[in-house]
């Protein structure tokens, strides 16, 4: 094993640069146990789908800062969902949601709850969430966000500054 040493030959300390990184606060405050009032809800089923997919990629990919990844993962799944398409579990074969289509006046409570005990049914998520729970918990925080915005897409705020 080498062991530097300085010209006086004791042993040199290792001189460790650590990057400085700076902590940044979240954006949004979000409780799993908020939940937006059923009237509140019903004003989101007369958005369209292409509305909400592209202003909820947006939100997270700008506003929130999730990583690329991430958000291809959580619309990947969104998108199926909101095509009626359903998710598909990778051992029983057996469909989340098929030929229903969610939109964002949905109870996305009752949704996850629906889609942990239908993961628990087949056997699990070796993907830890990222099957279906995780986008359920995505569309939850965008559909709370947009009515802490009283509705109005993140995009439209984007193009208007």
């Amino acid at each position: 094993m080498f062991v530097p040493l300085d010209d006086e030959g004791t042993v040199m300390k290792k001189r460790i640069e650590r990057r400085k990184t700076q902590k940044t606060n979240k954006k949004r405050k979000f409780d799993l146990g908020q939940q937006i009032s059923p009237k509140k809800r019903a004003v989101f089923e007369a958005i369209s789908g292409e509305e909400w997919l592209e202003d909820m990629k947006h939100y997270f990919s700008v506003i929130e800062d999730n990583s690329k990844s991430n958000v291809q993962r959580v619309m990947y799944t969104t998108r199926k969902l909101s095509s009626g398409h359903g998710v598909t579990h990778p051992q029983t074969h057996d469909m989340f949601w098929k030929n229903k289509k969610v939109h964002l006046g949905l109870d996305f409570r009752q949704m996850l709850d629906d889609a942990s005990e239908w993961v628990y049914n087949n056997g699990g998520d070796r993907g830890n969430g990222w099957l279906v729970e995780h986008p359920i918990k995505k569309l939850w925080v965008y559909q709370q966000a947009r009515a802490q915005n009283k509705n109005e897409p993140f995009l439209k705020q984007e193009h208007a500054e």
